[in-house]
């Protein structure tokens, strides 16, 4: 018995719902099993779940044992005073969360299916990267043949629907929606949503205004992200401080505090957001109208050429303000 297998059950409820229920004996109805959080916090982030007669939406944490809470020390911890739920396979300890509320818990011991586990165990024991790999010469080729087409289809829609409805919401203004987009990539995993955030913070009209001057762009790009901090002391840092005081000043830019929400911790230096922002603004410096000239790349050679800038000379000895580094590319990679 493994978490990971913990939370496969939980994500694709593989259990007995007719016996589901808390330790104290309410039922619970999952309404939402929440999103996967494969990052510090919960396992499960905005889940939405009926107990008793009370809907209840927040996080979900999952352990093989409940004594496991306290040894991870999460009842220390306030990411995790938003947990609506601790779902266990074994019930051997209550547990609560930092300011003392005892945690709603219920146990998936006798609930989940004898062959199931049997079944993942079986896999666990497959040396091949690929657990299943094994047994693809068993589904028959129509099967296996239209599941990938499926995928493939269904993978095409999910990325026309999300340009679709930004699209909508942006007045048609495909410029815009196509700086929002590239934003969210250059965040990877990761950093990708609040990368995504700080695009529909910062208006496209005004980086236009101020894309000719690299320092403007860095100072209302790093300003808004809320990554120029009174701490960093350094004389370029300054310089931005200064130049982010003035737009703010100058297009009445609403302060935002974003700097909570940027992911350092287990973050290749090479992707930092403080980095990958600079490279951002190197990008729209030298291209502008950045759409246009990406449509109107006839090769990818030429595509190629269109990303390759350099972000301003701090950066190239630099990953972030306060992480002083050799002599480094600051490119972005060819990948």
């Amino acid at each position: 018995m493994s978490e990971d297998f913990l939370h496969y059950i939980w994500s694709f409820q593989k259990f007995n719902f007719s016996g589901f229920k808390t330790i104290e004996g309410q039922p619970i109805t999952v309404l939402n099993p929440g999103t996967h959080n494969r990052d510090a916090g919960p396992d499960f982030k905005n889940a939405k779940l009926l107990i008793g007669e009370i809907e209840w939406f927040g996080n979900v944490e999952i352990h093989i044992n409940s004594s496991s809470w306290n040894r991870h020390c999460h009842h220390k911890d306030s990411k995790y005073n938003s947990v609506v739920l601790h779902v266990v396979y074994e019930h051997d300890k209550d547990v609560a969360d930092q300011s003392g509320f005892y945690l709603q818990t219920c146990e998936l011991k006798g609930l989940i299916n004898s062959e199931l586990i049997n079944r993942y165990e079986h896999l666990q024991m497959q040396v091949s990267p690929i657990l299943c790999a094994s047994q693809i010469e068993k589904v028959d080729q129509v099967i296996s043949f239209s599941m990938i087409e499926m995928s493939a289809f269904s993978r095409l829609e999910e990325k026309r629907k999300i340009i679709v409805d930004l699209i909508k919401k942006n007045n048609s203004n495909w410029e815009m929606t196509f700086f929002q987009l590239l934003a969210r990539n250059f965040g990877f995993n990761k950093n990708g949503e609040v990368f995504f955030d700080l695009s529909k913070l910062v208006s496209f009209e005004l980086i236009s205004k101020v894309s000719n001057n690299l320092l403007s762009l860095e100072a209302l790009m790093l300003g808004v992200a809320g990554l120029l901090s009174s701490k960093d002391s350094h004389s370029y840092s300054e310089k931005l401080k200064a130049e982010f005081k003035f737009l703010s000043a100058k297009y009445k830019l609403i302060k935002s505090d974003m700097s909570q929400q940027w992911k350092f911790h287990r973050t290749r230096p090479q992707n930092f957001p403080t980095l990958r922002i600079a490279q951002l603004c190197a990008l729209l410096h030298i291209t502008p109208r950045l759409l246009r000239a990406t449509i109107e790349a006839t090769d990818l050679a030429t595509l190629k050429k269109l990303f390759d800038c350099k972000p301003s000379e701090f950066w190239r000895t630099h990953f972030s303000f306060n992480s002083p580094s050799k002599q480094h590319s600051a490119k972005l990679g060819n990948a």
